[in-house]
């Protein structure tokens, strides 16, 4: 398969799944439901490459966002951006600091998962709820369609 395609397809599942187990929220959706001008800026802060398509973001504001493409998972958190290719992500858990402090209702009013690579853990921050939801099974995922 080449991977033109193989990059459709992840774009086609990502949207799937998020829809399927979560959904779009006021920070957290689909990058093409977020104005042209927030679009705009996280392309340019990203450095979108030619055959990259951006596939979902959580945007608050211009120093805290998240944006998954096709190859890479981007988040800026205060003067900081930091970035990981699809094939450094392993996992996608709750951080047990969310799970002590909300215990049953993690998923619903935790907006911080962590994620694992080879190398260790990284927390990102996206939206509580449904789009919590979302990313997170999306996360999940990816190690699969690697």
């Amino acid at each position: 398969m080449n991977a033109v395609k193989d990059k459709s397809i992840r774009v086609d599942r990502v949207l799937r799944m998020f829809s399927k187990s979560g959904g779009s929220g006021e920070y957290t959706k689909p990058f093409s439901e977020f104005s042209s001008s927030i679009r705009d800026e996280l392309v340019l802060k990203i450095e979108i490459g030619d055959a990259e398509t951006p596939i979902l973001a959580s945007y608050r504001d211009s120093f805290s966002w998240v944006v998954l493409t096709s190859d890479r998972l981007v988040w800026r958190s205060g003067d900081q951006q930091e970035v990981l290719m699809w094939e450094q992500i392993k996992d996608a858990t709750i951080p047990m600091s969310a799970l002590a402090a909300f215990k049953s209702t993690a998923k619903l009013e935790n907006a911080v998962i962590e994620v694992t690579t080879d190398s260790g853990k990284v927390e990102i921050l996206v939206e509580s709820g449904r789009p919590f939801s979302g990313f997170w099974n999306v996360l999940k995922m990816v190690p699969q369609l690697t």
